[in-house]
C-alpha cells in the first residue's frame, strides 16, 4: 500500500503496532527475501510482490491502510507543504 520505502517507525505508527514487534517481523520477511531495507528504509523486495499484494488485497483494507499511512505522513510533515 505504501508504494515507496518507509522507516520501520513510520510503518509501526501507521499500523498501530509496537515498533520492536514490527522490526522483528520485517527482519523475518527480509530473511525470506520478501522485503529489503536499502538505505535503512523498508520496501517490498520485488515489484511483482507489490503487484500481487495490490491485486489480492481487500479494497476496504487497502483503503484503510493508505488512509492511516497518509495521516502519519501528514502529521510528520506538519505545515511543510513540499513534504505533504
Amino acid at each position: 500500500a505504501a508504494g515507496a520505502p518507509f522507516a520501520a517507525g513510520l510503518l509501526a505508527r501507521a499500523l498501530g503496532a509496537p515498533a520492536p514487534a514490527l522490526g522483528e517481523r520485517l527482519r523475518e520477511l527480509e530473511r525470506r527475501g520478501a522485503v529489503a531495507a536499502p538505505g535503512g528504509e523498508w520496501q517490498l523486495a520485488h515489484d511483482e510482490y507489490a503487484a500481487l499484494v495490490l491485486e489480492r488485497a481487500d479494497p476496504d483494507v487497502l483503503r484503510g491502510a493508505r488512509s492511516r499511512l497518509g495521516r502519519v505522513l501528514a502529521e510528520d510533515a506538519g505545515t511543510d507543504a513540499p513534504r505533504v
